[in-house]
């Protein structure tokens, strides 16, 4: 499983749409528990001490449930592929719409979460609605907000100075 997981990443990291701020990235998984619960996330740590974050005031959270998750919480090698497709196909709509910092994805109790910052959220966060309510090739919620600290990630990252 994690082969697939550092898969995606590649393909996410080499993807050449949206103009991201970052060239490359230094990725560690980390595992744990929150509620109870199993979770795996893979983070760029390069960002820790990263001066870029200041340009990126936006948080952007994409979240998608598992239509099969194994008793873990984690998906199965079947939905994988799926998975990998929908992930592939969100990073194509924020081509040309913003600049951004993907900071990582969260895999717990059953859902994906990708962790994005932006410069501006209007135009990618519109896309992205039209695609959920158009184009559902999944089921994904998406939530943006101003979070100028990182912290909604400062669990990975650590407090931003």
């Amino acid at each position: 499983m994690k082969h697939i997981f550092l898969s995606t990443l590649v393909t996410l990291l080499w993807f050449s749409g949206c103009k991201s701020a970052t060239e490359t990235g230094t990725f560690a998984g980390f595992q744990g528990e929150r509620d109870g619960h199993p979770l795996f996330a893979i983070i760029d740590t390069s960002l820790r001490d990263s001066k870029v974050k200041a340009s990126f005031p936006w948080f952007l959270s994409i979240s998608t449930p598992f239509t099969n998750p194994t008793k873990d919480g984690f998906t199965t090698d079947q939905e994988a592929s799926t998975l990998n497709d929908w992930e592939d196909t969100l990073e194509k709509e924020f081509a040309g719409e913003c600049r951004f910092v993907y900071v990582g994805r969260v895999t717990w109790k059953g859902t994906r979460e990708l962790l994005h910052y932006v410069d501006t959220p209007d135009r990618v966060v519109s896309e992205l609605n039209k695609l959920a309510d158009d184009h559902p090739t999944r089921v994904f919620n998406i939530r943006c907000e101003r979070d100028q600290q990182w912290e909604k990630v400062s669990m990975f990252l650590g407090k931003s100075p």
